[in-house]
């Protein structure tokens, strides 16, 4: 999918698992586009742009801003809510929203992944968190305790004063 700079303008309400504006991806690009507006699920993965990658063949996210406000899903992310098991590379991206009323964990980057093989390059996040509880967040990514996740992270940043909330091995470190 090619925005050609472009901004889609959402507005979505949902309590199915990968509320976004692209709710499943296997074997896509998606670039050169804005996203702005409200994502709401209290379903799994909910995210600013994809909801969840599948694993049978490679996805790139290239040169996509989000500035969505994604609320009340637990594992949610800014950019991606669910990496999948297969190969993600998200680059040149940024995370401007806010990720809030989450129980669980919640990335700034990409919300949540199982055994992964992740790249994350030149990425910056922005965006803020407000958990309800003691909601656990990273502001690049998260990922299941007992899987593997072969991480590439090269110029991922996060401008905020966002100190990590850490649990095991639940966050991705970087």
């Amino acid at each position: 999918f090619h925005g050609t700079d472009h901004t889609l303008t959402v507005n979505i309400s949902s309590d199915e698992a990968f509320a976004s504006p692209f709710r499943q991806i296997d074997g896509a690009v998606i670039m050169n586009l804005a996203v702005d507006g409200t994502v709401t699920s209290s379903a799994y993965h909910a995210s600013g742009l994809v909801g969840n990658c599948g694993s049978d063949n490679p996805n790139i996210v290239h040169n996509c801003a989000v500035a969505v406000a994604v609320s009340g899903a637990p594992y949610a992310g800014g950019i991606v809510g669910h990496g999948g098991h297969g190969t993600l590379t998200i680059e040149d991206c940024v995370f401007d929203g806010t990720i809030s009323g989450f129980a669980n964990y919640a990335g700034g980057i990409l919300g949540w992944c199982d055994a992964l093989t992740l790249q994350i390059d030149n990425c910056l996040t922005t965006g803020t968190f407000a958990p309800t509880g003691s909601g656990k967040y990273h502001p690049i990514a998260c990922k299941y305790a007992i899987e593997t996740v072969f991480a590439t992270v090269d110029r991922a940043y996060s401008l905020n004063t966002i100190t990590p909330t850490k649990t095991g091995d639940q966050l991705l470190t970087c």
